[in-house]
């Protein structure tokens, strides 16, 4: 989130690690890392804290850990912790997962269920702090607001993004109704003002949680299911990026969304999987499954990429 790092994960296991500067990636070959299974997911937690890697949506195995790194602590040659849950799951198939504001909390979804394990504790995934259902189907989305009031829960067969509130005051969720289809992400604004979702059904949707049971505003914008979702980092967003299983990512204006979005065109074989906004909004970063480079394209003009790696 501070910008000084750019990971991205392979599914042969192996992290590439770039130092950043204001002009983008140091020019040198990248440190690694190997891990003994697929690095398929790659988040960092809201203020630099963490990293959390995973092998969500490539587990070949039950019990699949989540590797925490200490970014405080000599990263990255220091080793990262392994997190596996230490309660008992109706189903063990790690599927997500989502840091809160302030990088005390880590959600975790298994099967049905999301646990909150307590990153403050020894021992996070024996300090569970909640737990809680998704709509129908396997969990395939969670996000924690960074007010701490929020948690959002997408699932692989209900329409609905279950939308709990962890302060007590609704012991009920708020039912979020507006996709025809599966609930394939979720992400919060960093000023916990906006909700996006991207579904099944091609469409991504803005919630404004001020008013979360009213109609959301619909995105309309990609041909095939949306897989990820991001706003550009700060308290007022000025960008939303989706990325669905075709060729091309969208980028949308915020708080204009209605507009047409711009499309990311790049000369890379399909289909884009990974995705990522550095925290001053200026560069985004995409990932495709069938071919090596990782392109960085420039916020400021979003036509052409700006750079390959």
């Amino acid at each position: 989130p501070n910008g000084a790092w750019l990971v991205v994960g392979t599914q042969s296991g192996k992290m590439c690690i770039w130092k950043m500067t204001g002009e983008g990636p140091v020019e040198a070959p990248c440190e690694t890392w190997k891990d003994d299974l697929p690095v398929m997911n790659v988040v960092f937690s809201p203020k630099g804290r963490w990293l959390a890697t995973s092998c969500t949506g490539g587990c070949k195995e039950f019990g699949a850990p989540v590797r925490l790194w200490d970014l405080s602590a000599d990263f990255p040659k220091q080793e990262p912790r392994r997190l596996t849950h230490a309660t008992e799951l109706n189903e063990d198939s790690l599927l997500a997962f989502a840091f809160n504001g302030d990088e005390t909390r880590l959600a975790v979804a298994y099967g049905y269920a999301v646990v909150v394990w307590d990153l403050t504790q020894e021992n996070p995934p024996q300090s569970v702090v909640g737990r809680y259902a998704s709509s129908g189907g396997w969990v395939g989305a969670v996000g924690l607001s960074p007010d701490n009031k929020w948690l959002a829960v997408g699932s692989g067969r209900g329409a609905a993004v279950m939308l709990w509130d962890l302060t007590g005051t609704r012991k009920d969720p708020v039912a979020l109704k507006g996709h025809r289809a599966a609930d394939n992400a979720v992400v919060f604004s960093d000023d916990g003002r906006w909700l996006a979702t991207g579904g099944q059904d091609a469409t991504a949707r803005l919630w404004d949680l001020d008013e979360p049971t009213i109609p959301s505003t619909v995105l309309r914008g990609q041909e095939l299911p949306i897989r990820q979702v991001l706003f550009s980092a700060g308290a007022e967003p000025r960008h939303l990026v989706t990325l669905g299983e075709d060729a091309h990512a969208r980028l949308w204006t915020v708080p204009d969304p209605v507009a047409d979005p711009l499309v990311l065109r790049a000369r890379v074989k399909p289909a884009i999987v990974g995705m990522a906004v550095s925290p001053d909004g200026n560069w985004i970063a995409t990932s495709s499954q069938e071919d090596k480079k990782l392109v960085l394209w420039s916020a400021s003009d979003p036509r052409q990429p700006a750079r390959e790696l």
